[in-house]
């Protein structure tokens, strides 16, 4: 089972920044404002407390859980368009799993990706409230990047529901 200690500084950062890359490329695709940036940003805490729930007993989500309180460079997150976010969670998405391919168990790789697809759902479905359909909807820019992270996270048969003018994609 993979620890702290079996990656190196820029490794662990990706695992880290991953979640938070994603609230981003979420956010920049969508904007929702600042009451919705506030319920994705709550979406995103609960969906990770969840994530401890259920996968804290593997030690690589425990080191994860224990690290979430120490600072991340504004590099690391920083985005100015949806563009360049969705650009930065694929690419951070694309270290992190190939330092867990590199010592991760397959456990550990699925919790995390899971952990990660589940912030992100939840994020893109929290920023729906503002509209009146659905709470189980979300947009066409949020799915393409949940799509397109979910691919790089080795997750090709990822579809998010989707809300569209004439109805549901599926």
């Amino acid at each position: 089972m993979a620890t702290r200690a079996d990656f190196s500084d820029e490794e662990w950062l990706a695992l880290r920044v991953m979640p938070h890359a994603m609230l981003t490329a979420l956010q920049l695709a969508a904007p929702s404002g600042w009451l919705g940036s506030r319920r994705e940003r709550k979406a995103g805490t609960a969906a990770l407390q969840l994530a401890e729930r259920d996968f804290g007993d593997l030690p690589l989500v425990e080191a994860l859980m224990a690290a979430r309180e120490e600072p991340l460079p504004a590099e690391a997150t920083g985005a100015a368009s949806a563009d360049e976010a969705l650009a930065l969670a694929e690419t951070t998405g694309r270290k992190a799993m190939r330092a867990l391919e590199r010592v991760a168990t397959a456990a550990e790789r699925e919790a995390w990706v899971n952990s990660v697809l589940d912030i992100g759902d939840a994020v893109a479905r929290a920023s729906r409230e503002r509209h009146a359909e659905s709470m189980d909807e979300i947009s066409e820019p949020e799915a393409i990047v949940l799509r397109r992270v979910a691919r790089v996270l080795g997750r090709d048969d990822y579809e998010p529901v989707i809300h569209t003018p004439r109805g549901y994609s599926e």
